[in-house]
C-alpha cells in the first residue's frame, strides 16, 4: 500500500533528485512565464490601441500603442532567442 504524500513532501522529493536540472529547471520556468506576461500584454495593448484608433478609448494614442506593440513583439523576439540560447547551453 503506498502512503500519501503532501505537496511540500513531494516538492521536496523533486527538488532534491533534480539536482543537475535545477538551472534548467528555473530558466524554463522564468523564461514561459515572462513569455505568457509579454503575450497578454500584447493582447491588452492591441485591445487598447484598436479602442484609440476607433475613438472609443483615449488613455493612449494610436501612435503610442503602435510603439508599445512593436516593442512587444521585439521581448518577444529577443525571448525566444534567449530561450534557445539557454537550450544550447545547457543541452537540452
Amino acid at each position: 500500500m503506498t502512503r500519501q504524500r503532501t505537496p511540500s513532501q513531494l516538492l521536496y522529493w523533486l527538488w532534491h533528485h533534480a539536482r543537475r536540472f535545477r538551472l534548467q529547471m528555473l530558466l524554463n520556468i522564468f523564461i514561459g512565464l515572462l513569455t505568457v506576461a509579454i503575450a497578454l500584454g500584447f493582447v491588452a495593448i492591441t485591445k487598447q490601441t484598436i479602442d484609440a484608433a476607433t475613438h472609443k478609448e483615449t488613455s493612449i494614442t494610436l501612435s503610442q500603442g503602435l510603439a508599445v506593440m512593436v516593442g512587444l513583439l521585439i521581448l518577444q523576439i529577443l525571448i525566444r532567442l534567449a530561450e534557445r540560447w539557454v537550450k544550447a547551453l545547457l543541452g537540452v
